[in-house]
This record gives C-alpha cells, sequence and structure tokens, in this order.
C-alpha cells in the first residue's frame, strides 16, 4: 500500500478505494494533512486494465448470444472489481514532493 510522501504513513485500503469510489484527484493524509495527487500514469494504468474487461465480456456475451442485461450486469460486476483491487494499482503523489526532505 501506498505511504505519504511527508510522515511516511501508510494509507489504508478503505482510505484509497473511498477517494477512488467518489472519483477524487486529491487525497489528504490523516495525520500530517500532506495533499497527494493523483498520477497520470495510474489512469493509464486503469484505463488498460477496464478496456479489455468490457470489451471481452461485450465479445463472450454475444458469442453465446446471452441478453443484454446480462452484459449490463457482467460489467458492473466486472467494474466492481476493478474498483476493489484499484487501489494497488493508483499512485498518489504530492504536489510538494520537492519541499519534503526526507532522512
Amino acid at each position: 500500500m501506498q505511504k505519504c510522501e511527508r510522515c511516511q504513513r501508510s494509507f489504508k485500503w478503505w482510505e484509497l478505494y473511498k477517494y477512488n469510489v467518489k472519483n477524487a484527484k486529491l487525497i489528504y493524509c490523516n495525520t500530517c494533512s500532506t495533499e497527494h495527487e493523483l498520477e497520470g500514469s495510474s489512469i493509464l494504468v486503469i484505463s488498460l486494465i477496464a478496456m479489455p474487461i468490457a470489451i471481452m465480456n461485450v465479445f463472450v456475451i454475444y458469442l453465446f448470444d446471452l441478453p443484454v442485461l446480462f452484459i449490463f450486469i457482467s460489467n458492473i460486476f466486472s467494474l466492481w472489481i476493478l474498483s476493489g483491487i484499484s487501489p494497488f494499482f493508483i499512485r498518489y503523489r504530492s504536489k510538494f514532493r520537492s519541499n519534503y526532505k526526507t532522512n
């Protein structure tokens, strides 16, 4: 799990998940109140994971001639799983990284 760049406190899974579900671009450390912003590469990683899953779901469902409702439900389920593992892939960095000196 990712740590605060200033105080080195580890963020908890549910904290990162809460911010991801809210689609927040900033996360704040509960200990030192440092702002961390979403890295652009994290958005790319999640997109590269989500798109093939959605395309595969649609392809498999049409291949087996399943109803459209099943497509919707399977995509919602896939996105739910992806949102659950996203705190492990999404990275935040301090907006003021150069101001902190780590010992």
